[in-house]
């Protein structure tokens, strides 16, 4: 690795953790300000927020198991994705959610369902799922991946 790779690596993770610490100080004033950013901030970012809280590994292992099978080809599906959720959480879910004075998921599903069983069933529902469908995800794609990874090594 070259000095220049070094130092800009070094330089990015300086830039991070000084961002970090500059909004752990607001961010740390209440539930409000931690999710919202107390509201002050625009729904455009609130929605960049949200868009960027669906990133996972779930989805690195997914990526990397489409490009090994269909190749370069499958970037068109990545960049279906990489506009589709982003517009979505602008046009709709961010403003919704500021307008509804909702958090989190949880509250969310409260809203919607009320306080009662049917919120606890709704909620119970999309943890399971949620769980299910990552370790599918990942249990499905980490042969490919292992054998991709091992023509590099």
């Amino acid at each position: 690795m070259a000095l220049i790779d070094i130092v800009i690596v070094v330089v990015y993770f300086v830039i991070i953790m000084l961002l970090g610490l500059y909004f752990q100080k607001s961010s740390a004033k209440s539930i409000n300000s931690y999710f919202l950013g107390n509201k002050d901030i625009p729904w455009y970012l609130l929605a960049f927020s949200g868009s960027a809280t669906n990133f996972s590994v779930c989805g690195t292992v997914w990526q990397i198991s489409i490009l090994y099978f269909l190749g370069m080809k499958s970037f068109y599906i990545h960049w279906a994705w990489g506009s589709v959720i982003p517009a979505f959480w602008m046009a709709y879910a961010a403003i919704w959610i500021r307008r509804s004075r909702v958090m989190t998921a949880a509250e969310l599903i409260k809203l919607r369902f009320g306080p009662g069983s049917g919120s606890t069933c709704a909620r119970t529902a999309y943890s399971v799922l949620g769980i299910m469908s990552a370790a599918g995800v990942i249990g499905r794609a980490i042969p490919f991946v292992c054998k991709l990874l091992s023509g590099w090594i």
